[in-house]
């Protein structure tokens, strides 16, 4: 089956499991997935960032509107630049997708022009269909498809987190990297990796520029990569962020990641090398199941 009529499958296919699997528009806001949702009774933006494993509201909102929202418990939040302390709340009433339920264990924060950060935890137990180059997504049951069979870019689990992270070549060096729906640019990789592999070197040719993380900006270099290979597609010329000599990140780990501490079992997963995001899968169609870690991709 040609990859082009496998999306037709699954778009047909998903149809006809769940009259939640229609297509809902979104729009891209500096290259990141936002929708419009409700909360307590307020219209606002909602980001989803598959790059984060819990979600998030702002701060502003929650002084100007949270009277309600019960306190609870504050956790250590790990970014690319740093990590802080956030407070966590509960009952936090949405409105989206057509149905009305309270939101647990959302942590304030500065997530930009959003004011809700959706991570993947919230899609546990579905299936996520992102059609990136039409700007639409759908959410459907996990029996609407068998993605042992379909699945075409390895997923595992990511160290520490539980985070997914997905496997590509860069120039044919195999390499873990977090699959985050939230980052807006291409690939964000470990500096050690770069130079140890010979992609960036004294003759490479550089830009500078800086990243904003959870706690504070991180200068990078900006360099290219011959090939990259996703899956069954290869991709030329790609451009890669690592962090500027001297910067002290944790690239590899989500932008936003709770501290999970020791766990055997998460343990064991795989250490990401960076991050990948916007710029890679904005030519795709990408179907994930961020349970059971499964990733099938198609070029639209």
């Amino acid at each position: 089956m040609s990859f082009h009529k496998l999306v037709i499958f699954l778009i047909f296919t998903f149809c006809s499991f769940s009259t939640l699997a229609d297509w809902i528009p979104f729009k891209f806001s500096n290259n990141q997935i936002t929708i419009g949702v409700e909360i307590n009774g307020q219209p606002v933006q909602a980001i989803l960032d598959s790059g984060s494993n819990i979600n998030m509201i702002s701060s502003s909102f929650v002084s100007q509107h949270g009277q309600n929202f019960k306190k609870t418990r504050k956790i250590r939040v790990q970014g690319v630049n740093g990590s802080s302390y956030v407070q966590l709340y509960n009952n936090v009433p949405v409105k989206m997708f057509g149905g009305d339920f309270d939101l647990d264990g959302v942590a304030v924060g500065n997530i930009g022009e959003a004011t809700l950060l959706l991570g993947s935890t919230f899609f546990n137990n579905a299936i996520l269909q992102i059609d990136f180059p039409n700007s639409r997504l759908k959410i459907f049951p996990k029996s609407a498809v068998d993605m042992d069979k379909y699945a075409n870019v390895p997923m595992r689990r990511s160290r520490s987190s539980s985070l997914p992270a997905i496997q590509v070549e860069i120039n044919s060096k195999k390499v873990w990297l977090t699959f985050d729906t939230g980052n807006s640019g291409a690939i964000y990789l470990k500096r050690s990796l770069a130079v140890a592999q010979g992609w960036l070197t004294d003759e490479t040719d550089i830009k500078k520029s800086r990243v904003q993380g959870i706690s504070r900006i991180a200068n990078v270099d900006v360099f290219t990569v011959n090939s990259l290979k996703i899956g069954p597609y290869e991709l030329d010329n790609v451009d890669v962020l690592t962090p500027s000599a001297g910067e002290r990140t944790n690239v590899g780990e989500s932008k936003r990641e709770t501290s999970i501490g020791n766990n055997s079992r998460i343990s064991r997963g795989i250490k990401p090398k960076g991050i990948i995001g916007f710029d890679i899968f904005k030519h795709f169609v990408v179907t994930v199941d961020f349970t059971d870690y499964q990733l099938h991709i198609v070029a639209s």
